[in-house]
């Protein structure tokens, strides 16, 4: 690191503590909850997180997020450092010190301490805990010295929500609480705010005001700092009486325990263009598809990054060139990592070994990285978890320090993940940037470290694009650059994302030349153009586009399938004909229950052995070994591909697997979803039956005139009756993708006059326009409709309830499912030849055994997960488990409070009225 050595961070942080009065030294910031007779002194806490707020700093935050600050922060540096020091100057109030319950002995040495040195309890302190001490610090800032009450927010938020208007207007309770009007705690109060100023070297007459998003992001690194410098085990406390010793080699000390990964800086802009990326960071790709090359040119063009839109077919490789152009971004803009979103759990572990592979190949020398898999199923995932985890125990000689890639524990924990260097996870990460919700600081901390790739943007809803358009709000005012994918993105999606990010209009009233005078919508040609494929971005305040050649073109055949009484014999009497040669055939349904249907029937007319089935309703393990048995047989690289099989499955298969299909059955959906499904027929170039030589695909779903009942309860009539209407006989891919999506998703709707059409369309209307007002109620203000964060977080959501806040619908339960027989003793879910061997003890089980069986896990189906009876469904389960599950089991970390579907010698349960039944072949299912 040569200058930047933390040898030499030594030498220019060693300082003795400043002159402090006995007074101020007398105070406490932390006293143990057990018997031992030690403390944290608050002014030594307040210099450990001056002194870590300087590493933290330097070391840690990358170049782009200090631009964020210093944008309205001069001397941003010191600012920080400020703040990390009088975060807790709130504690300097008799409602602190002594009012806390005397619970150790540590607590009555304490105020003989505070009391000895002549600071004394007032006679009334009304309600101690009325004014938390986070509160109390922006209430002495800005009362007693004048603090910009924009720079005092930051640390009144510092434990993860910042006060409200009510909060602050309380100066009664504020007096009777923090006595400001008692000299001796007002000069206590006094010397450690200077104290603060010098530990910062800043002066009082310069404190700035910041904008709302260096507020932000202030406040998630005040936040991250008081969690560092809180813990005891890197900054010990110490005997009442004891020299404290210096924070500066404390910090030091507890920095190099960390082992905290170091900023990734990439190569520069110059260094980059010399690289052909394509072949330095990936296998296979030479020469790099059109598409490929026209997004890594318009990378290295663009002289201020900001959102990137790439619309491109399925199969075009926009995963590498998203990859390619975020490190071209990064590099522009001082990011140190990246966010890979996608809309699924399955969809993140299909994408996390590319990216493993990916950041080895970034050539940033021997420093080690961090990664996470965010998602509530990580740690199920043997490629994550088979990656070197770092934590204080492990020595840094160990040769952890030398690998290239760590899963570091600190970041472990819902909160913290998002602050790890590179994390791949479901969009819900990202959409809860726009959510109410405590500590959302940091998470707005980690996404501006990063460059966002938000993959599937296609697959969202209203109610969940409302949540991505108000955090693209923020992160554009953070000028954090967004790449954005998708093969069938409308064109009104495609404005009302850069308009989000740009925080402007696009569309504007001009003048019409004709009328004179009167006024007209114009809107500009990128937001409507139907190029394709297509690359629109930002470069500072202009909107550009750049189109390239598709890497090939095909020709899809569509026939449709009438629905009959039995969709599946129908199925099979074309399948008995196409694949009498051979091929592998996919049927893509829109309800598990009807997935399931098929299924049967066709293992009765093609064997057990010929069918596959895939869908939401079977246990985890279960579910990702058949994607990966799929992905082996009929993916890119499949070398054995087998001589017939038939997949069938619902819309999981639209976005989680890379799978090549010979011939294709579909129920039919939204237009873009629908392109979305045909990609997966004729994927990849390869050699296929006679019959199955040109590509078809068959759609079923309507039955004179009618849709499938159980599409029309996911979907509506309205988008299924555009796809009918405009769906052709043949389609070419790409050139119709464009028009095909932008006709169906048209919001005048189409030409069709009928009362049924125009009632659908009203329907769905109200449908969007009800999304989007419920999808507000817990979401943050713009950043240009706040100046000041007071209030930012009122009414907010709970860490539980986050996931569940930003996708539409109602609540879901998630349930281990396991066997008891009769004879009383309890079995995991496995493969039939080794259920005995797989039994659980009635004892607490191992970690191992413990992981293993909350492994088998599953969602219930929606019937049980409505308004009106999830809790009496919750309260069924739980009543059965108080019967069943043996006691011990919550002694295990894995198993505590978990919900368990406990099936019977027949693989059957009943709930709630209804009979689930579980098998490996078909998952749940369910009879009344």
């Amino acid at each position: 690191m040569g200058e930047d050595s933390i040898e030499w961070w030594k030498m220019l942080s060693s300082h003795e503590y400043l002159s402090l009065s006995l007074k101020a030294k007398s105070l406490w910031a932390k006293l143990p909850r057990n018997g031992d007779e030690s403390y944290l002194p608050l002014f030594a806490h307040m210099a450990d997180s001056a002194e870590m707020a300087r590493l933290l700093w330097r070391f840690w935050v990358p170049s782009g997020t200090k631009e964020i600050i210093e944008n309205t922060v001069p001397h941003a540096e010191q600012i920080f450092v400020l703040l990390a020091a009088v975060h807790d100057i709130g504690k300097a109030t008799p409602a602190f010190q002594l009012a806390r319950p005397l619970f150790s002995q540590a607590c009555e040495l304490a105020r003989n301490q505070i009391s000895g040195c002549g600071l004394t309890c007032p006679t009334y302190l009304g309600d101690p805990f009325k004014i938390p001490h986070s509160l109390a610090t922006y209430i002495i800032l800005t009362s007693s010295f004048n603090v910009p009450r924009q720079l005092a927010i930051i640390v009144g938020g510092h434990h993860g929500k910042p006060p409200s208007s009510t909060d602050i207007d309380m100066p009664t309770s504020f007096q009777a609480n923090t006595s400001n009007k008692d000299k001796s705690w007002a000069d206590v109060q006094q010397e450690l705010f200077n104290y603060s100023l010098e530990l910062s070297g800043i002066s009082e007459n310069s404190l700035p005001i910041p904008d709302a998003a260096a507020q932000s992001i202030l406040t998630g690194l005040v936040i991250m700092i008081d969690w560092l410098a809180s813990d005891e085990n890197r900054f010990p406390y110490i005997r009442f009486g004891s020299n404290v010793g210096s924070s500066a080699e404390r910090a030091t000390a507890a920095w190099e325990d960390m082992m905290l990964p170091l900023c990734w800086e990439p190569f520069d802009e110059d260094t980059l263009a010399r690289f052909n990326l394509y072949s330095e960071r990936f296998d296979g790709i030479e020469p790099p598809r059109p598409v490929q090359n026209a997004a890594m040119s318009a990378a290295i063009d663009t002289r201020e990054p900001g959102v990137f839109i790439i619309e491109a077919p399925m199969g075009e490789g926009k995963t590498e060139a998203a990859l390619v152009a975020a490190e071209i971004f990064a590099s522009k803009t001082g990011r140190a990592g990246l966010f890979f979103a996608l809309p699924t759990q399955a969809t993140s572990d299909g994408l996390f070994p590319r990216i493993k592979s990916w950041i080895n190949r970034l050539d940033s020398g021997n420093e080690s990285h961090s990664i996470m898999l965010a998602h509530g199923h990580a740690r199920f995932n043997e490629d994550f978890m088979g990656i070197k985890n770092v934590s204080a125990n492990i020595e840094p000689d160990d040769g952890a320090a030398n690998e290239s890639l760590i899963v570091h524990e600190w970041f472990e924990g819902r909160k913290k993940s998002i602050l790890a260097d590179f994390v791949v996870g479901t969009v819900d990460h990202i959409l809860m940037g726009s959510l109410k919700q405590r500590h959302l600081a940091m998470r707005h901390l980690g996404l501006a470290n990063k460059v966002v790739i938000i993959d599937e943007c296609h697959a969202y809803d209203a109610y969940m694009n409302s949540y991505l358009h108000k955090i693209l709000n923020w992160l554009g005012k953070y000028k954090t650059p967004v790449i954005i994918l998708s093969a069938t993105l409308p064109a009104a999606s495609r404005m009302k994302l850069i308009e989000a990010y740009q925080n402007t209009k696009f569309t504007c009233n001009v003048l019409d030349p004709v009328f004179g005078g009167a006024e007209c919508k114009k809107t500009p040609e990128w937001a409507v153009s139907r190029e394709y494929p297509l690359i629109t971005y930002s470069d500072g305040t202009e909107i550009r586009q750049l189109t390239a050649e598709p890497s090939r073109h095909t020709a899809v055949d569509i026939s449709r399938l009438e629905e009959s009484e039995n969709v599946g014999e129908a199925i099979a009497d074309k399948f008995d004909d196409l694949l009498s040669d051979g091929g592998c055939a996919g049927v893509i349904v829109n309800t598990v229950r009807r997935a399931q249907e098929i299924a049967e029937f066709l293992v009765s007319r093609f064997g057990d052995e010929t069918i596959r089935l895939l869908h939401a309703q079977f246990i985890s393990p279960s579910r990702v070994a058949e994607e990966r048995s799929l992905r082996d047989k009929l993916g890119r690289d499949a070398t054995e591909r087998p001589s017939k099989l038939i997949v069938v499955g619902t819309q999981v298969m639209e976005q989680s697997l890379d799978v090549d299909f010979d011939v294709l059955v579909t129920d039919i959906c939204p237009m873009d979803l629908l392109l979305q499904r045909i990609g997966r027929l004729h994927r990849h170039e390869r050699k296929r039956p006679v019959k199955l030589e040109t590509p078809i695909c068959f759609v079923t779903g309507v039955a004179n005139g009618e849709f499938e009942p159980g599409s029309v309860k996911v979907y509506g009539n309205y988008l299924l009756m555009n796809t009918l209407h405009l769906l052709p006989d043949r389609i070419k891919i790409p050139d119709d993708i464009p028009d095909l999506v932008q006709n169906a998703y048209n919001e005048h709707g189409l030409n069709i006059d009928t009362d049924e059409y125009h009632r659908a369309k009203e329907d769905y209307d109200n449908l969007l326009n009800e999304k989007k007002r419920r999808a507000k109620a817990f979401q943050i203000k713009k950043p240009g409709d706040c100046s000041i964060l007071i209030g930012w977080l009122d009414t907010s959501v709970s860490d539980a309830r986050g996931h569940a806040a930003v996708r539409d619908g109602s609540d879901s339960i998630e349930v281990i499912v396991i066997q008891q027989r009769d004879d009383g003793k309890f079995y995991m879910l496995s493969s039939p030849n080794s259920v005995d061997e797989r039994e659980i003890a009635c004892s607490t089980p191992d970690d191992v055994t413990a992981s293993a069986v909350a492994e088998c896990s599953l969602r219930l189906p929606a019937a049980f997960t409505n308004v009106y009876n999830i809790d009496k469904v919750i309260s069924e389960i739980e009543e059965n488990n108080i019967r069943v599950i043996p006691a011990a089991w919550q002694s295990s970390h894995y198993l505590k409070d978990e919900l368990f579907l406990v099936l019977d010698e027949t693989f059957s349960a009943e709930l709630m009225g209804i009979r689930l039944t579980y098998s490996e072949k078909y998952g749940l299912r369910m009879e009344k």
